[in-house]
């Protein structure tokens, strides 16, 4: 039987090829809302760009953590730990670690304009492929384990989406954008990461599926209960009616968003 981190390797491969040979048709109508968590540092680019994939950006959330740089990948339900956890790694970078550990995250938000944010699109079901870390998940160890998954075709895209991510192979571009939203409030940051979501998020990467948060309760948390210091931008199309934001700034009053 193939080791996970073969399996791993062999669904690079087949997504590489996927890439190569992929052809949009006329399906783009159908799609999926689906995540991309992330921080504002790279902001400016998504409005003018969309997501792209690494190999195109330079930008990888996580500096030790492998993944294909030539698709973008997202998810129906993490991107607020990931965007939390991408902006500690850019803020450990701008400030040290010893700061971020003891400062005040507000704080650190506002010096350096650099808050945690995610993106919201309707991708178009045709763009999708594997996500490979999908192969750390319990029912898709089972699949090698019983032989029903031998190589990456026996590993469909609503297998991964049922595991909580996916992946696609092309750029999303604003026009599949829906908006973007700057998570400025450090009580729903805590409430997240140190309640049920924070523990299903750390099962899910033991691999032990995706746990019982339910994510529109959260996102209704996010637009009531924790509604200061949390903004949506919507992002428009064509990408040059998007203005680039200037400044940050997480005042008394709420998010403040200059362009």
């Amino acid at each position: 039987m193939k080791t996970l981190e073969e399996m791993k390797e062999e669904i690079k491969v087949y997504t590489k090829k996927q890439k190569e040979s992929f052809q949009e048709t006329d399906d783009s109508w159908n799609t999926i809302t689906l995540y991309h968590g992330t921080t504002t540092k790279y902001l400016n680019d998504i409005l003018k760009n969309g997501l792209t994939p690494r190999k195109e950006n330079k930008v990888n959330n996580f500096s030790d953590v492998p993944s294909n740089e030539e698709l973008v990948y997202l998810t129906t339900r993490w991107h607020y730990w990931y965007a939390y956890n991408a902006n500690q790694e850019s803020l450990i970078k701008q400030v040290g670690e010893k700061r971020f550990e003891e400062e005040d995250i507000e704080t650190l938000w506002n010096e350096t304009g650099d808050f945690p944010m995610y993106v919201t699109c309707e991708v178009p079901v045709e763009f999708l492929t594997l996500d490979e870390d999908v192969v750390y998940q319990r029912k898709i160890r089972k699949g090698f384990r019983d032989g029903t998954i031998t190589s990456p075709a026996d590993i469909t895209v609503d297998m991964c989406l049922e595991q909580g991510t996916i992946a696609s192979l092309q750029t999303i571009s604003p026009e599949y954008i829906n908006e973007i939203v700057i998570l400025g409030n450090a009580e729903y940051k805590n409430y997240l990461l140190e309640g049920q979501y924070g523990a299903d998020a750390s099962n899910w990467f033991s691999g032990l599926g995706i746990g019982h948060s339910d994510l529109w309760e959260l996102i209704m948390l996010e637009h009531s209960h924790f509604k200061k210091g949390n903004q949506a931008l919507e992002v428009e199309y064509p990408p040059e009616n998007n203005k680039p934001i200037k400044k940050i700034q997480l005042e008394d009053s709420g998010l403040s968003i200059i362009r």
